[in-house]
């Protein structure tokens, strides 16, 4: 199986951790206003506890081909770090992955597919 490297890296994710999802219009990797909104909270929770760290997993639907979503989903990613790093997190508490369409949310019909075009943002204490 390819989900050695998932799994390290949730390895620290833990029952304290706090979890955020920002959502992206389909084919589009810029910032909505509720994006900006959770990640104002994101940025609040790491100014607050300069400790943690938080990892970005960005997502994308199933439709489209594997090199489109996992670009889709790496943009993503990226805007959201750039959007943190502007507001002073370091970017050695950020850490970024991309998984595109490969791990999507069981979803039975298209109208539900919104639900996988995000970046899901776990915050936890790093040890």
């Amino acid at each position: 199986g390819g989900n050695t490297a998932n799994s390290n890296s949730l390895s620290q994710v833990r029952v304290d951790t706090l979890k955020y999802n920002i959502y992206f219009d389909i084919d589009k990797y810029g910032l909505t206003p509720s994006a900006f909104a959770e990640l104002t909270s994101v940025i609040s929770q790491m100014k607050q506890n300069t400790d943690y760290k938080c990892l970005l997993v960005g997502h994308s639907d199933i439709e489209g081909s594997v090199d489109y979503n996992l670009t889709l989903s790496r943009n993503r990613t990226g805007v959201a770090r750039n959007y943190l790093m502007s507001y002073g997190i370091a970017s050695s508490r950020i850490i970024s992955k991309h998984v595109g369409a490969t791990q999507p949310l069981p979803l039975n019909n298209k109208e539900m597919f919104w639900m996988n075009r995000r970046v899901a943002i776990y915050i936890y204490k790093s040890k």
